[in-house]
């Protein structure tokens, strides 16, 4: 049992707590660049959700095949925009190099 008059070790929980803080600090500042790509893919998880659950009935309650559906669809409903963003910069930024390097 704990003694209630016995002295505490003040510079014991000091530094504990101050190298607590320090853990915390350093794993936020790790984290902070992903926050927002967190909070993204949340809401993408949410709103999908409904459409997992009905790709799973569809597929004979396989989950494992309806997250590995899910997942392709996603994919391909942003990379191919993304792609079709980039081709058509690269094919219209021709002109804007040669106007720019003529002078």
């Amino acid at each position: 049992m704990i003694n209630p008059h016995q002295p505490r070790d003040i510079p014991q929980i000091l530094l504990s707590v101050l190298f607590l803080a320090l853990i915390i600090i350093s794993c936020l500042w790790v984290v902070q660049p992903f926050i927002l790509s967190f909070a993204w893919a949340g809401t993408v998880v949410i709103a999908t959700w409904p459409v997992l659950l009905r790709l799973q009935r569809v597929l004979f309650g396989k989950r494992l095949l309806a997250v590995l559906a899910m997942t392709l669809l996603l994919f391909l409903l942003f990379v191919i925009p993304i792609a079709l963003l980039v081709n058509s910069l690269v094919d219209n930024s021709v002109p804007l190099i040669k106007l720019i390097s003529s002078g």
